[in-house]
């Protein structure tokens, strides 16, 4: 077995914490395991090759010394693959393969596992990157699977997995439900949080796992995103184990249809897991960082928003939402918007006479007194929007 002792003195701390990497390997009779190690600023991650698989092994915050994993935890990636019986099947990154490799160099890690005998994915190749990002103290992952489709077709690609100790997770994590959620107590129970973004109730793809506040260090935290300038369809789920004291976040991205068909899958952007200082805000303005920087579908900085957004919409910072008729929603509305002392919008959901989602778009006539409420509202510097659902015809 080699290992490098790191050297206490105040240079090579700084040295080690910078760019530092380095490798062991630890072999036996009955198995041949190699360990490999490299550093992201001072996020070190360690990766463990062995017979038929790769596991990450270890995450450790250097300034502190803190261990971010958990001692069991999930594999690196999942694939879900259906063979010609249209039989769903799982495969793993950390077993089952005839072939893995793993390179370290300051340029990162490089890991490909080849073709999986016992469920017949083969010939197949999944190319895995983890890119240090020395300043952002962060891990920029890439992946790409290539292989026809013969007797498997593969379907979900689940990636990057990662499980976190209480360590890195007893001041909660902040999920990315509707407008975000910072979910707490996370060890009262088992929970799962599972939204698919591109859909109205995930509008980002990130989230963060923070350390309780007692810590020695302010609301250390783990940042985890994915950084995708097309904003492509994705699962972001939380599962905790209340007993283990463990959280497991993951990505799973569905493989668009090909024609001809294959099992060729690029993942769209990078996933990012770093190392944060602060709370939900801080973890908000570095996603928020990243998208006006690269997000496609962000406006030009020139543009102050979308040109074909109106200016008041784009300008309010503040929406209430309210159901109900005029005589429940007006006082308290208005009320909301006095005490902030500022222009807000509504979305006022059952102004209608019909039944709540039932025969749109035929939405008339509105209820009594609602276009004398709306402008009163709007006296009040209250913008008004009305709930209508413009997507289907439905009786």
């Amino acid at each position: 077995m080699k290992r490098i002792a790191w050297l206490s003195t105040p240079l090579l701390i700084i040295i080690v914490c910078a760019a530092a990497l380095s490798s062991a390997e630890d072999q036996d009779a009955l198995h041949q395991t190699k360990l490999y190690r490299a550093q992201a600023g001072c996020l070190e991650m360690s990766i463990e090759q062995e017979d038929g698989g790769i596991r990450l092994v270890s995450l450790i915050d250097l300034e502190d010394g803190t261990e971010l994993l958990a001692a069991k935890g999930a594999a690196l990636f999942e694939l879900e693959i259906y063979d010609n019986e249209d039989k769903k099947l799982r495969v793993n990154s950390e077993e089952g393969w005839a072939e893995t490799t793993v390179k370290v160099s300051e340029s990162g890690f490089v890991l490909t596992w080849k073709d999986h005998v016992a469920t017949g994915l083969m010939p197949f190749q999944v190319l895995v990157k983890a890119l240090p990002d020395h300043d952002a103290k962060a891990w920029e992952w890439i992946l790409e699977t290539t292989g026809p489709i013969e007797r498997i077709r593969l379907e979900d690609v689940v990636f990057p997995q990662i499980t976190l100790n209480s360590t890195a997770a007893d001041g909660g994590v902040l999920y990315p439900d509707g407008p975000g959620a910072l979910l707490e107590n996370l060890w009262s129970e088992n929970r799962q949080k599972w939204q698919r973004y591109g859909g109205g109730w995930a509008s980002m793809q990130f989230m963060a796992a923070f350390s309780s506040a007692d810590q020695k260090r302010l609301f250390p935290g783990f940042y985890y995103a994915m950084h995708d300038p097309l904003g492509s369809t994705k699962e972001i789920v939380m599962k905790t184990d209340a007993a283990a004291h463990t959280v497991t976040l993951f990505f799973e991205h569905p493989i668009p249809t090909e024609v001809p068909a294959t099992n060729d899958f690029t993942l769209p952007g990078k996933a990012v897991w770093g190392l944060l200082e602060g709370d939900w805000f801080d973890a908000a303005q570095r996603y928020k960082g990243w998208v006006k920087k690269e997000a496609r579908w962000q406006p030009s900085p020139e543009q102050e928003g979308r040109s074909d957004t109106p200016l008041w919409m784009r300008e309010l910072c503040v929406w209430a939402q309210m159901s109900g008729d005029p005589d429940q929603v007006v006082s308290k509305v208005k009320d909301f918007a006095a005490f902030l002392d500022i222009p807000i919008g509504f979305h006022w959901y059952n102004w209608h006479q019909i039944p709540f989602d039932n025969d749109y778009p035929h939405y008339f006539p509105a209820k009594e007194g609602f276009a004398e409420a709306v402008r009163d509202l709007q006296t009040s510097n209250i913008f008004v929007m009305p709930y209508i659902n413009v997507r289907f015809w439905d009786t």
